[in-house]
């Protein structure tokens, strides 16, 4: 029995549904589902009775969901306290890549700054090293761009979908273009972010798939070296629209077709989703970049 499993078991519990579950906890209904099997296995009971998609708790599960809602509150006491005995602030390990950091952490910032128990520790990273560090509990949550599923370990609740445009500085006569496609940057001397960045890994492959081998003049962790590399007229690059708009010197042109990411907030599905991280997830999720 995991700490876990109880949380998904009371949430659906509480409202009353999978689907409303799912909604409030933002992980995928298989999971909740599948916590609610385990327990029932662990313990060799029903605990609901299912008719269609109704629920009802059998007398074992109305047992349960009794003693885990004081085991929970309980968790939460003992953490708190536990915090206080050592005059700490409870910590959120956040992470966020630096493009995604420049538009998202004033806003976060911003919504976090009122809460005078909660502190909010940021991991700036590409998102390679932002999945690895979820997966082994180093970081609570993170801010991940990705154009398909995130890793199964991971849940996740969506963001916003940004652009990824190309960006060149304002005197390059492609400046004045509307878009570009893949095929007309095979002589472009690029700047790209490092390897491991979600930036680096689709512009990479979208030359790769049409068998092009860009020129890449260097690549860089620093969103600030980049945008200065471009300005210069030294060689162009890629950037979410929102990012080079707020930008003097340089131009974002969309690429053809249009290149689109989404920005979600994630975290170790594994991992106990204490009330600071739900209502952290809750309260980013109004943010518009």
């Amino acid at each position: 029995m995991k700490l876990t499993q109880l949380q998904y078991f009371v949430t659906v519990c509480r409202y009353g549904s999978i689907a409303r579950a799912v909604d409030i906890l933002h992980i995928s209904q298989p999971s909740i589902s599948a916590a609610i099997r385990e327990l029932e296995h662990e313990f060799g009971v029903n605990l609901f009775i299912r008719e269609g998609r109704t629920l009802t708790l059998t007398h074992e599960g109305q047992a349960l969901f009794e003693q885990a809602e004081d085991l929970l509150k309980h968790a939460e006491r003992i953490e708190r306290q536990m915090m206080n005995a050592g005059h700490n602030r409870k910590t959120l390990h956040v992470g966020v890549p630096p493009m995604i950091g420049s538009l998202i952490l004033p806003q976060v910032f911003s919504l976090f700054s009122y809460d005078a128990d909660v502190h909010l520790e940021i991991t700036e990273a590409g998102h390679n090293k932002l999945v690895s560090e979820l997966k082994n509990t180093a970081l609570d949550l993170a801010f991940l761009p990705h154009d398909g599923p995130v890793a199964p370990e991971l849940g996740s609740a969506p963001i916003q979908m940004l652009e990824t445009v190309f960006v060149t500085s304002k005197d390059n006569p492609l400046a004045s273009r509307s878009s570009v496609s893949f095929p007309e940057l095979r002589s472009n001397r690029l700047i790209l972010f490092q390897s491991g960045f979600f930036q680096n890994t689709i512009i990479t492959r979208s030359f790769r798939e049409l068998g092009i081998i860009p020129d890449i003049l260097t690549e860089s962790s620093q969103l600030s070296t980049v945008i200065s590399v471009i300005r210069s007229g030294i060689a162009d690059g890629f950037l979410f629209r929102n990012v080079a708009e707020a930008y003097s010197g340089i131009v974002p042109i969309s690429l053809d077709p249009r290149l689109q990411v989404q920005i979600s907030i994630c975290w170790n599905r594994s991992s106990y989703m204490n009330t600071d991280m739900l209502r952290f997830i809750e309260a980013v999720r109004s943010i518009r970049l």
